[in-house]
């Protein structure tokens, strides 16, 4: 007996872009899985051979019962998202469910160094390419019964909700991509349309080698020493959303790995200075990339990380966040203020996230009229204020 997911997914017709590796072709499979018996599945990337041999694959395992078209298509080009649905066969052009995918990163950059062609291309595909697509195909879906039918799935990051450094455009992207759903699931409120977005946290897939423009050692240390989403996590929470009753909408997903708790991969030094961004000016020059490299790994998951883990030494000690929050370890940073005045206090804290850290400095420091006896530090009263604050803010750590 077939499942409810099953059920509600057969006859339907699904697009997914980007789907020629990471959480794209993990979906397609996904779906295929759930559905074997009649599902057809429109697989949209730049590089149709692995498509086709994607497309092939899930024939072998799933049977006939999938049909599965491969499309070359470049997001970022308008021209070819406009006659998308047009040049497609007949029996594929109604579009049930559209997973927008496709997206990508490039570069390190911080703001004032960011290469133009960088930008260019980060916002023609996140964000025209999702936009253009999701007219595209909804122009067919307005069509259905009365009111219209069918399902968006915008693939966003938990680098739409916080930006980091190092990341700003791609983070603009996912932070229009957030607002656009939103936008768009007020104006169909009164169709059958449902719009959703899933924000992945940190997950491993090729994501980070197009950031590195193809350097896999580099892309390879993002994940070092943490265990971090698979696409198929993703994925499953795709289908899952699609497959719900047609009254149910799954509008926002925040999904992150077990140590993550917010757009980091939740390691910091225990010196904030040591706390720059990861990647470093070799890295952001490092401009050797290939055609291939660029050419359609913009499976959309962010890895959900500013820093990376620093290597131990007699200065410094990486520490875990989350660990010392939860056994109140007696972890210290030394911090240095500048007051108004160029007087200067240094303070002792308990180790915590740093934006947490510096809310409760802040609320300390006062006018610099004022003498630097004032400034002296309280480290019971913010012990028990910060153990106030972590338990109204629980679901945060």
């Amino acid at each position: 007996m077939a499942s409810a997911m099953a059920r509600r997914l057969e006859g339907k017709t699904v697009v997914v872009t980007g789907a020629s590796s990471g959480i794209g072709k993990a979906t397609a499979i996904e779906f295929a899985r759930t559905s074997p018996k009649n599902l057809k599945l429109i697989l949209t990337a730049r590089r149709i051979d692995t498509l086709k041999e994607i497309a092939a694959e899930i024939t072998k395992e799933v049977g006939e019962g999938v049909k599965v078209l491969a499309v070359q298509l470049d997001v970022s080009k308008a021209d070819q998202v406009r006659n998308f649905v047009s040049n497609l066969p007949e029996e594929f052009q109604e579009i049930d469910v559209l997973v927008n995918n496709a997206g990508l990163v490039k570069g390190v950059d911080k703001v004032g160094d960011i290469k133009e062609n960088d930008i260019q291309v980060m916002m023609d595909t996140n964000v025209h390419g999702l936009i253009n697509m999701t007219q595209a195909v909804l122009q067919s879906m307005r069509k259905r019964g009365e009111s219209g039918a069918g399902d968006i799935i915008n693939i966003g990051s938990i680098a739409g909700r916080e930006g980091y450094p190092g990341g700003a455009i791609y983070c603009a992207t996912k932070a229009a991509v957030r607002t656009f759903t939103d936008a768009i699931r007020k104006e169909l409120i009164a169709t059958r349309i449902r719009v959703m977005e899933i924000d992945p946290g940190q997950v491993e897939t090729e994501f980070s080698v197009v950031r590195f423009y193809g350097d896999k050692s580099k892309a390879d240390a993002v994940y070092k020493g943490v265990d971090p989403l698979t696409p198929a996590d993703i994925a499953e929470t795709v289908v899952f959303a699609a497959a719900r009753p047609e009254n149910v909408v799954i509008a926002d997903m925040l999904i992150f790995p077990n140590h993550q708790h917010h757009n980091n991969i939740g390691s910091y030094s225990a010196r904030p200075a040591d706390n720059d961004f990861l990647f470093k000016d070799d890295v952001a020059n490092d401009d050797t990339v290939t055609e291939d490299d660029q050419s359609d790994i913009g499976e959309e998951e962010f890895p959900g990380f500013d820093e990376a883990p620093v290597e131990e030494t007699e200065e410094m000690q990486d520490v875990d966040i989350s660990d010392a929050m939860d056994l109140d370890m007696d972890l210290t940073v030394e911090l240095e203020l500048n007051l108004q005045m160029d007087l200067e206090a240094t303070v002792q804290a308990p180790l915590m996230n740093p934006d947490d850290r510096m809310f409760s400095i802040e609320e300390r420091m006062v006018s610099g009229e004022q003498t630097a006896d004032r400034h002296k530090w309280q480290p019971g009263s913010w012990r028990r204020r910060q153990k106030r604050q972590n338990l109204a803010n629980n679901w945060q750590v």
